[in-house]
């Protein structure tokens, strides 16, 4: 079970636009997907 709803669609696609996803330049860069977009799978590595 996740806790974020992963599906796409016209709402979720255009409230990434109005944020402002995927554009700017230099620090005013705002990446269209970020590490908060994934759910995790609960599971921790140490190597």
């Amino acid at each position: 079970m996740t806790k974020r709803n992963q599906s796409w669609n016209e709402n979720k696609y255009n409230r990434f636009i109005k944020e402002g996803r995927g554009q700017g330049a230099g620090k005013e860069y705002n990446p269209w997907l970020t590490i908060q977009d994934f759910p995790s799978m609960g599971e921790y590595h140490e190597y």
